[in-house]
């Protein structure tokens, strides 16, 4: 058995950014990754011909200072995402072509559209302390209802107006907004700034690709760990219980290995948690909490092809759509700066991802490729080069993403006694445990950093 100070379970940003402040501290530390790559939902698939496309994670923006602060001492570098030229929508069944984040809709639509997203942000302003919004005297009642019923009953008024609202939070919460509390979307926006920081390229959390691909920030802070004395890595090594005890926590693993430490840090998806053996149990709030917290649903989609004729013809690649017969709601340009490497990113997101999933992967690989020769009007993308998904929530070491989702009562029942709490020797790291970005990279890193504090 090898013993440690500290066992960290779990390989994503949060874990290996918690391993890294506690060597830095002089602690010894094991990380112990289910999967055989590091970065959890980040996942960068390296392609053949020296490219490479971005399945999970992409995106670093202005604000996220924990995550540029490791590219920069790192040395990995920001791409600007590709945002010149037309966009085009589809929303209510009426098509057109605009710039920037806000599509063109009636005057009615954007008055509405316009008066939601500042009343959202004005709500989200009133939470002085996004860490504990069980504190904001209004939590209980906006955590009693879901985001459909603050956007539905005390924001909009007209049909496109909604629409695009629920456009909005199936890009930014993989999932309708049925699915979560009003509260929960409030603090989640609270943390970032603004609602339209968590949905602009420019100026936003889409504004930069990460140079090299995404995983190149684990891949980073995993060779720093290895070339530590005091820290020990060890992919492909399935938890599958813990023990704890007044001596300390045994971690065991699926293939009969055995760590212990004084303490153990469970750094992966909140979901998760339920899935992993734990004795003696956790407290029963504990346990509701991480039961409460279900990740979105989200197919995320890269199609290649032999040229960016999209740009030729004056569109950025970016595309939004309502049409819920169409599988896209969101693509964007994914192609390299000098176009020697073309692809389009979209997002199958929320209830529509659990329709789209049960086709089979040419199914859904024509339907893509027929909606974008439709909106762009360009027969040849009908023939690309290649084709790649992933459907997380089929995931088994995420089950679902972007991020844990709250529903209504959750935090202003649960949030208190179990958000970033301990419990005995166990302490919990991830991005939905973040004071700021919530899930996002930059939540990540900040929550690991924060649990090696505690």
């Amino acid at each position: 058995m090898s013993e440690n100070d500290v066992v960290v379970i779990g390989g994503g940003l949060s874990g290996l950014s918690c391993a890294r402040a506690l060597v830095q501290d002089g602690f010894n530390v094991t990380v112990l990754e289910a999967q055989d790559r590091w970065g959890g939902r980040i996942r960068t698939e390296r392609l053949p011909c020296g490219n490479h496309v971005e399945l999970g994670a992409t995106w670093v923006g202005p604000g996220q200072d924990a995550v540029l602060s490791v590219m920069e001492e790192f040395k990995i570098p920001t791409i600007p995402t590709y945002d010149s030229g037309k966009n085009i929508q589809r929303i209510g069944g009426v098509s057109s072509t605009y710039s920037g984040t806000i599509p063109p809709l009636s005057v009615a639509a954007l008055l509405d559209l316009h008066f939601a997203l500042g009343k959202i942000d004005k709500l989200a302003a009133e939470i002085k302390n996004p860490a504990e919004p069980w504190s904001w005297a209004k939590a209980e009642y906006y955590d009693s209802m879901t985001a459909e019923t603050l956007l539905s009953k005390e924001v909009n008024w007209t049909a496109n107006g909604k629409a695009a609202l629920d456009i909005y939070c199936r890009l930014v919460f993989a999932a309708d907004p049925c699915e979560f509390s009003a509260l929960y979307m409030l603090t989640y926006i609270a943390q970032a700034g603004g609602a339209m920081k968590l949905a602009d390229i420019k100026g936003g959390a889409q504004e930069s690709l990460v140079g090299g691909g995404t995983d190149s920030i684990p891949r980073a802070l995993a060779d720093w760990l290895s070339s530590q004395p005091k820290c020990s890595l060890h992919l492909n090594s399935i938890v599958a219980s813990i023990a704890d005890s007044e001596q300390g926590t045994v971690v065991s693993c699926t293939d009969g290995r055995s760590f212990s430490g004084r303490v153990a840090v469970i750094a992966i998806p909140p979901t998760l948690v339920p899935r992993i053996r734990i004795s003696p149990d956790l407290p029963a709030t504990m346990d509701q909490f991480f039961q409460r917290f279900p990740a979105g649903s989200v197919l995320k989609t890269v199609m290649i092809y032999e040229k960016a004729l999209w740009k030729t013809d004056g569109f950025s690649g970016q595309l939004v759509s309502d049409d819920a017969s169409e599988p896209i709601q969101w693509a964007v340009d994914h192609s390299t700066p000098d176009d020697q490497f073309c692809a389009l990113i979209g997002f199958i997101n929320g209830r529509r991802a659990l329709k789209w999933r049960d086709l089979q992967k040419e199914d859904r690989k024509r339907a893509i490729c027929e909606q974008y020769c439709r909106f762009f009007g360009i027969n040849e993308l009908l023939h690309p080069k290649d084709y790649l998904e992933c459907d997380w929530a089929t995931q088994p070491f995420s089950r679902g993403c972007y991020v844990g989702l709250m529903a209504p009562g959750t935090l202003t029942g649960l949030g208190k006694a179990c958000l970033r709490q301990s419990v005995n020797n166990l302490y919990f790291a991830a991005t939905e445990y973040a004071e700021r970005w919530g899930g996002y990279m930059d939540g990540a890193i900040r929550s690991g950093q924060a649990t090696a504090k505690n």
